[in-house]
């Protein structure tokens, strides 16, 4: 479906764009204002409006210049602005950002500042640009990956952790789940070879698998989180916030409806909020660490935190 929709905006978004009626031009549409000298600032209105329309950019990336080409007009400039001179580009202008001359705190800088105002085609250029340069011998610790991604001075943000933002901003906003699961996998070995968490890597992913009727990777997941986490609080409180906005538990911990009893068929199937009552395989280790995170995570009333894959 993400293709289908994708091939579609390629194939027809410049015919819908040119022969669309625009309120703004009244009701004309961008071709038959073309060469008009008295449309001119509506155009320029409308075009501008799409630049800054980041579903549009970031899903066709080549849409725009090939409706400005289309309408005889000539594409914006891109600026390539040094780091220092990042601050004064204007956030309508932010998608031009030509990144060559950006350095490590301006692309994080930049990656930061796309999340706030919702430019992602230059969030993507820069996580990418960001995560092409060579790894340095920095501390990992100068700042944990959560602080950056909020907000933190980029200078302050050693060069595994600003990879690690270029990550996140892929995996938030890469474009198709099949893609976004490609960069988790490659986050989750940057995580382990620079010794970091990689909970939010797990949590991310687990979602992923869902989007996608994933169930099996989906449960194998899960175990993952519980297994490596079971002893922290906060991971298994996000884990827990997770199912239950999924339905798969209640929010005292305890499953939407009870596992059924064990049997010899391993059939059994992901439970989504329009699939009536889980159907939950037995777990695959009953060895104490994979049991010990239900408790870890049980609510102050003393029940237990039941998640997919355990009985």
């Amino acid at each position: 479906l993400e293709s289908l929709q994708r091939d579609l905006l390629r194939s027809r978004g410049i015919e819908i764009l040119l022969n669309s009626p625009i309120p703004l031009l009244g009701d004309a549409t961008l071709s038959g204002c073309a060469g008009n000298d008295a449309k001119s600032l509506g155009v320029a209105a409308v075009l501008r409006y799409l630049e800054c329309e980041s579903s549009l950019t970031a899903s066709a990336p080549g849409l725009l210049p090939k409706l400005f080409e289309s309408l005889g007009l000539s594409s914006p400039p891109e600026p390539a602005p040094t780091s220092e001179e990042l601050e004064d580009i204007p956030n309508d202008e932010l998608n031009r950002v030509d990144v060559q001359n950006l350095d490590r705190e301006g692309l994080v800088y930049l990656i930061q500042r796309s999340l706030q105002v919702s430019t992602t085609l230059v969030g993507r250029r820069a996580s990418e640009a960001l995560l092409a340069l060579p790894d340095e011998g920095d501390d990992v610790s100068a700042v944990s990956v959560g602080e950056a991604s909020a907000g933190q001075d980029a200078d302050a943000i050693s060069p595994a952790a600003a990879k690690m933002v270029a990550y996140s901003f892929l995996i938030q906003r890469g474009g198709t789940s099949k893609k976004i699961l490609e960069t988790i996998q490659q986050a989750k070995a940057h995580a382990e070879a620079n010794e970091m968490s990689d909970a939010s890597l797990l949590l991310a992913e687990a979602s992923l698998h869902i989007r996608r009727g994933d169930g099996e990777a989906f449960q194998s997941c899960v175990q993952t989180i519980t297994t490596k986490y079971g002893q922290n609080p906060e991971v298994m409180q996000r884990l827990q916030q997770m199912l239950i906005q999924l339905g798969l538990i209640r929010p005292d911990g305890r499953p939407a409806a009870p596992p059924p009893a064990a049997s010899d068929s391993s059939s059994a199937g992901l439970w989504t909020p329009d699939s009536g009552s889980p159907a939950i395989p037995a777990p695959a280790t009953s060895s104490p660490a994979a049991a010990a995170p239900a408790s870890a995570a049980a609510p102050s009333g003393g029940s237990k935190l039941w998640v997919p894959g355990m009985d």
